[in-house]
C-alpha cells in the first residue's frame, strides 16, 4: 500500500488547480519570489488604503476577484458572493493596527500563487492582540493579481 503526504499548501494548491478553469498554464516565465514580493506589495497597499479610510467597497475591489471564495474560522460556510465578502471585511476591519509575515515561499503555477501570511493585530482599548494566520491563492487574470479563494485560522504557524 503506498502512503501519500502533502503539506496543506500543496494540498490546498492542487485542489485550486483542479476547481478553477485554466488556472495554470505550464511554462510560465514568472518567478516565485519576485511574484511573491509583488503580491506582499498588494496586501502592504491594502493596509495603507484601509489605514487611511477606504470604503469596504474599495478594498474588495483592491484585493479579490468578484468570484472570490473565503471562509475561516467562525464562519458558516463559505461566503461566495461580493455582499457576504463586504460583511465579512467590515467584521474583520475591528481587528486594530495590522502587520504581516510571510514564513514560507509562495508557491507558483502558471497563473496561480499559493502564500501562507501570518497577521498580528493590535486592537484598541487596551484589548491582547491578535493573532491569525491567511492561505491566499492568487489568480493572474491579464496583468493583475487578486485573490480568488481566502482561508483564515487564529493562531500562527509557530
Amino acid at each position: 500500500m503506498k502512503s501519500w503526504s502533502m503539506t496543506l499548501a500543496s494540498m490546498v494548491l492542487s485542489g485550486c488547480l483542479l476547481s478553477l478553469e485554466g488556472c495554470a498554464r505550464p511554462g510560465a516565465a514568472d518567478d516565485p519570489a519576485a511574484v511573491g514580493a509583488d503580491l506582499i506589495q498588494h496586501l502592504e497597499k491594502f493596509t495603507e488604503m484601509e489605514e487611511k479610510g477606504a470604503s469596504t467597497e474599495e478594498l474588495d475591489a483592491l484585493l479579490f476577484w468578484s468570484d472570490a471564495v473565503i471562509t475561516g474560522d467562525g464562519v458558516d460556510g463559505a461566503s461566495r458572493s461580493k455582499a457576504q465578502r463586504m460583511e465579512t471585511l467590515k467584521a474583520m476591519s475591528g481587528a486594530g493596527v495590522c502587520r504581516h509575515s510571510m514564513p514560507d515561499p509562495t508557491l507558483l503555477s502558471g497563473n496561480l500563487a499559493v502564500q501562507i501570511i501570518e497577521y498580528t493585530c493590535q486592537p484598541g482599548n487596551g484589548q491582547p492582540p491578535l493573532s491569525f494566520r491567511v492561505l491566499y491563492a492568487w489568480q493572474k487574470r491579464g496583468s493583475d493579481w487578486k485573490v480568488v479563494r481566502e482561508l483564515w485560522s487564529s493562531g500562527t504557524l509557530r
